[in-house]
């Protein structure tokens, strides 16, 4: 029997330098984090859950994302990791689209005081998300409200297919892939491969989630 181990080792090296796999310490940077964001003491919310969905937590992005710890750029300048994040339920929701889009705001602005005060990590909200440097990573989190897709639903269907797939699909795909990559250790290296093969020979090609899939 022949065993063949690292024979392709050489395609996952940028400008001539391995390109380390970092999703490891990406998901252990993310436990931390979540962990301090749950026990923030003035949060008027309990977390219910955080779902990573960007590429980087599953293994498979053929070059990781890499830690800039010695960066001093503005969180602004980071590629950002995405997290969906949802609340415990409460009747402080509103019933109309506009109120939740600016009650999330506020909330993106109040978490942002408090993980500065509490956490000292800098943080950048916006009306659509929250931005925050953790351990030369940056994560952008986006607020899930389940009342705001039925009202999508009803008032304007493609921005609700398109606020689902987001919210709720990229989640669990998320979830289907780092399982895989957890029973096949070898399923991430093999992804990542395919997916700079199939770039090599279409450009467009290596983002599409199928290629893991296929895989």
């Amino acid at each position: 029997m022949h065993f063949f181990a690292d024979q392709l080792a050489f395609a996952l090296h940028l400008h001539g330098k391995e390109v380390p796999q970092t999703a490891a310490a990406i998901l252990a940077t993310f436990d931390r984090l979540q962990r301090q964001i749950r026990g923030l003491r003035g949060l008027r919310l309990a977390v219910r859950s955080m779902h990573p969905i960007s590429p980087a937590f599953r293994y498979t992005e053929p070059f990781p994302l890499q830690s800039q710890k010695n960066d001093r750029q503005r969180v602004a300048h980071y590629e950002p990791l995405e997290v969906i994040v949802q609340f415990e339920s409460s009747g402080s929701w509103p019933d109309d689209r506009e109120a939740i889009r600016a009650l999330k705001a506020a909330f993106y602005a109040h978490m942002a005081e408090l993980i500065a005060k509490e956490l000292r990590l800098e943080c950048q909200p916006t009306v659509e998300f929250l931005d925050l440097l953790c351990e030369g990573y940056a994560f952008r989190f986006y607020i899930h409200h389940e009342r705001e897709l039925q009202l999508l639903q009803r008032e304007q269907p493609a921005e609700e297919r398109k606020l689902e797939k987001r919210n709720v699909l990229r989640p669990l795909h998320n979830s289907t892939v780092h399982g895989l990559q957890s029973k096949f250790p070898m399923f991430g290296i093999t992804a990542r491969l395919a997916k700079i093969w199939m770039h090599s020979r279409t450009p467009s090609a290596a983002r599409f989630n199928p290629i893991r899939l296929i895989v």
